[in-house]
């Protein structure tokens, strides 16, 4: 990431993480009612399908996924910041663009940790901090979207 003239910019690699992180998490709000209806079987005591048990594995799979390539995606960033930037600070636009970017980071790594101590340690604050975490990420993605036609928007202009 590079700073010209108040603009962000990202390196291939950064975009293709970024593009990578939102269809993992495209693919996991989208296998939620699935998910939620095998867990209800679960914590019931009933009888796991195969599909239930291979569901919920690939969740936690996917989870997990995104965690490390968060880590990887905020390395970069970290990495990319230790150039020589260009000149001009970040209007307020920008600023709100990184606080939503930070959050949206915090977020997904709250629901990698707070998935993962439900789960495989019982924790009952995890698992609603889970159901809370996807709403909370939902609204920050909504925010992302916006943010991101303005900003296409804008420099077409």
């Amino acid at each position: 990431m590079a700073r010209c003239k108040s603009q962000i910019v990202y390196s291939p690699q950064q975009r293709r993480l970024h593009w990578w992180v939102a269809g993992i998490v495209a693919v996991q709000y989208a296998m939620q009612d699935w998910l939620l209806d095998a867990m209800s079987r679960v914590s019931s005591g009933e009888n796991v399908s195969f599909f239930d048990f291979l569901l919920s594995n690939v969740h936690m799979l996917l989870g997990f996924g995104v965690g490390y390539l968060v880590f990887l995606r905020l390395k970069l960033r970290r990495q990319a910041l230790n150039l020589p930037s260009g000149s001009g600070a970040l209007i307020s636009l920008d600023k709100a663009a990184l606080w939503v970017h930070r959050l949206i980071y915090a977020v997904l790594i709250s629901m990698v940790v707070s998935g993962a101590l439900h789960y495989y340690a019982g924790v009952s604050f995890a698992e609603t901090a889970h159901q809370w975490g996807k709403w909370v990420l939902a609204v920050l993605i909504a925010l992302h979207l916006v943010g991101a036609a303005q900003h296409y928007w804008r420099r077409r202009a």
